[in-house]
């Protein structure tokens, strides 16, 4: 009963510390802020959470996890595979740039989370590569795609769009990027993704396409 409640308390100060750091970023929000929206002591909110660094963990986390059962569903849902990878993306771009949301983040925020923000995104990464590479693999089974190793493949995808990101944090000049470099982001991303599953379908679809093409001519 006690840990039930205490899972209760713990979720309640991780919403809480979600609506704080969405509204005002890492940097602005403090402990004594969160612990007034709950209404609670201080030190209570240290039991749980004994630095703010790791709330703002268990915030991402929390965000990791429910895109991990979005993802997940999807997966398991109907489609080909290049309409869930497709779908995977997208989704993945909302769940990256919520995160961004609740740091604010800019160059200076991430130097003050980096060592949280790195170990999480590793974690992530691994999921990441977990689900691409099964995405990656069913179309290769539905003969969709031409690939031997489709590990290797769904990494160098996921390296594609982290240099895409990186591109973006770039053109944003170490400031925290607007939603204008989001949908710049987006549609460069989009791009890249559907450049990128033409390269690995199969040949004989390449020489249908172009043979319907000259039918059309």
């Amino acid at each position: 009963m006690q840990d039930k409640k205490s899972a209760q308390k713990e979720e309640a100060i991780v919403s809480a510390a979600h609506k704080r750091f969405a509204y005002y970023g890492y940097s602005k929000t403090t402990m004594d802020e969160i612990a007034r929206d709950l209404g609670m002591g201080k030190a209570s909110l240290y039991y749980y959470f004994p630095t703010k660094e790791s709330l703002f963990r268990a915030v991402i986390v929390a965000e990791q996890d429910e895109f991990t059962t979005h993802a997940t569903t999807l997966i398991a849902g109907a489609g080909t595979a290049t309409e869930k990878i497709h779908a995977y993306v997208e989704r993945r771009l909302d769940y990256f740039q919520r995160t961004m949301n609740l740091s604010k983040f800019s160059m200076q925020t991430y130097s003050e989370i980096r060592p949280v923000f790195d170990e999480i995104m590793e974690d992530f990464a691994r999921r990441e590569l977990q689900f691409l590479t099964h995405l990656l693999g069913s179309g290769n089974q539905g003969d969709e795609f031409a690939i031997e190793r489709p590990e290797e493949v769904a990494r160098v995808l996921l390296r594609i769009l982290q240099g895409l990101r990186v591109l973006m944090f770039k053109s944003a000049s170490g400031a925290e990027p607007k939603d204008k470099e989001f949908e710049t982001l987006r549609q460069e991303t989009k791009i890249a993704t559907e450049i990128f599953l033409r390269g690995i379908r199969p040949e004989r679809k390449h020489y249908s396409t172009a043979s319907t093409e000259g039918k059309t001519h």
